[in-house]
């Protein structure tokens, strides 16, 4: 009995807290309370890329297995129809997750209320591309995209950008978004990142997950540097590191370094296709951990905005070892730097200094290109405009010319009981001179008759007096006929500086000179002013 009322207190309360837990529980099964959905922006989603991420996305693997998502998807014109059949797919494959599904050309509808945007189309490097040719076709792709999205995406939206070169992409994209959080702008090498995960776990026949901690420095292109000097394996033994285990420095600074580096060309060599599935998937890796946060302990690659450290110069888009909290990254700091180290970092980073040159000298260039552009827009308007006012003018004229016709005509036909210009003269010498002008128009017509006249460029009718009636027509003719002189002169100089302004064609395609000056005869509508 003394044993029982011992035990009998701690039971009796240990029995309430499970009793109290179930209630909780309970009560919370019935609340089910849903979270409010993500939008998250893919460009390009119509490729190959685009097409294996959607589903990712949808079925939760970038955001959470509880977090319902709303997908926007845009492409290009040409790969409308494609686009349109993803949509199909990702709405018959039901999603639990999935709110809603947007298939667009258009950046501006693509962009609307955006919360991610993972920036998967650009333009492909083609063989015999040299870097630059491909950074200014990016250019132009990527100053539309941050214009749409400075304007119309959620304030704290987050961009990764996938595209290659990915990072000097970012960087474009960043300059011509000014207003655009710098740390809201990434790019995509979590990629590279998993890649250097799984080649020392298939060296040490380890589960990748217990592999932490390697960095990629620098550029997403064959200059990166993996780097495993602070990478760990969690062993039965506990954590040891990476260099220790696999004891041969060689292949860890020759081979494995250029496996990495070199993947992705092995990938196309192999498959004839570029990396779509593991590209997918690491952008979600990269968006999961930035949005819900890093394991404590564990850090990841990501090419994010450089503050200086690491001797990195500042405003370049750089890889980092990054963890992140609270849906922001921090770079992990106070590593050490080995002279084998800080060369190669200092040779990939030397690749986007000069990546960024050609970013900013075409970027100068553009903005030149941009405001010759516009000057051509301006006068094309005031081209338009003058052709616009001279139909008017001609139609003005041509109705003041038929009423003129018409009042002469009249005058010199009609018949009427209108005294001699001498008679009138003398009835009424007492009030008037006596020599008195004629008017060659009136003739012998009655000159005080009433005649109803529309008056010239107005809806405004009036019964005045015939040779009022013909004088305003008349004086109004020889103003128009001056007008029409200068209209004429100023459509044909718009014209010709207009048709000299064709210099430009070989700096810019005519696909691009249409989409940033549109010239149409068609009044703009009120949402375009």
């Amino acid at each position: 009995m003394e044993y029982w009322g011992s035990i009998e207190k701690p039971l009796v309360l240990l029995g309430c807290a499970y009793l109290s837990w179930k209630i909780v529980r309970h009560i919370w099964s019935f609340l089910n309370i849903e979270k409010d959905p993500i939008t998250v922006l893919v460009t390009g989603a119509a490729g190959q890329i685009g097409y294996a991420l959607v589903p990712m996305i949808a079925r939760g693997a970038m955001l959470g297995l509880d977090q319902p998502v709303i997908i926007h998807m845009l492409d290009i014109e040409p790969a409308a129809e494609a686009l349109k059949g993803v949509k199909m797919e990702l709405i018959d494959a039901a999603f639990p997750l999935l709110k809603d599904v947007v298939a667009t050309t258009d950046a501006v509808e693509a962009c609307k209320g955006v919360n991610v945007a993972v920036m998967v189309g650009g333009f492909p490097r083609k063989e015999g591309m040299e870097r630059k040719d491909v950074m200014s076709k990016n250019v132009s792709i990527y100053k539309a995209q941050a214009s749409a999205l400075e304007q119309h995406a959620a304030p704290d939206c987050k961009v990764l950008v996938v595209a290659n070169p990915a990072n000097t992409n970012a960087l474009i994209l960043k300059e011509f978004a000014p207003s655009f959080p710098a740390r809201n702008i990434t790019c995509l090498t979590r990629l590279d990142h998993n890649r250097a995960l799984g080649q020392v776990s298939e060296r040490l026949n380890v589960h990748v997950g217990d592999v932490r901690n390697v960095t990629i420095w620098g550029n997403h292109s064959s200059t990166q540097y993996p780097d495993v000097n602070h990478a760990t394996v969690n062993t039965g033994a506990g954590e040891k590191p990476v260099r220790e285990l696999v004891a041969d420095d060689q292949w860890l600074n020759t081979e494995f370094i250029t496996t990495v580096q070199q993947r992705g060309a092995a990938i196309i060599k192999a498959r004839k296709l570029s990396s779509a599935l593991s590209a997918a998937s690491s952008a979600c890796d990269h968006i999961r951990d930035w949005v819900l946060g890093t394991p404590k302990g564990t850090w990841v690659s990501m090419g994010v905005y450089s503050d200086g450290s690491y001797g990195i110069p500042a405003g370049l888009i750089y890889s980092f070892p990054v963890t992140c909290e609270k849906g922001e990254w921090s770079i992990v700091q106070g590593l050490k730097i080995d002279e084998f180290s800080r060369a190669r970092m200092d040779a990939t980073s030397k690749e986007l200094v000069e990546e960024k040159s050609l970013a900013d000298q075409m970027d100068d260039s553009m903005k030149q290109l941009q405001e010759k552009l516009i000057e051509v827009e301006i006068e094309g308007e005031n081209l338009l405009l003058a052709r616009q006012q001279l139909v008017e003018n001609d139609r003005v004229r041509n109705g003041n010319r038929e009423s003129l016709t018409a009042l002469r005509r009249r005058a010199k036909t009609t018949k009427t009981s209108v005294r001699t210009p001498f008679e009138s003269i003398m009835r009424d010498v007492e009030s008037r001179p006596l020599v008195k002008e004629v008017c060659t128009t009136c003739g012998n017509h009655d000159s005080k008759e009433k005649t109803w006249v529309m008056f010239p460029g107005t809806d405004i009718f009036a019964n005045i007096p015939f040779h009022a009636a013909h004088t305003i027509l008349e004086k109004d003719q020889t103003l128009l006929d001056y007008e029409a002189k200068k209209l004429q002169s100023l459509v044909k100089e718009k014209s010709l500086w207009i048709s000299e302004q064709g210099v430009l064609a070989d700096r810019i395609s005519p696909g691009v000179v249409r989409s940033m000056v549109t010239l149409s005869d068609k009044p703009k509508t009120a949402q375009n002013e």
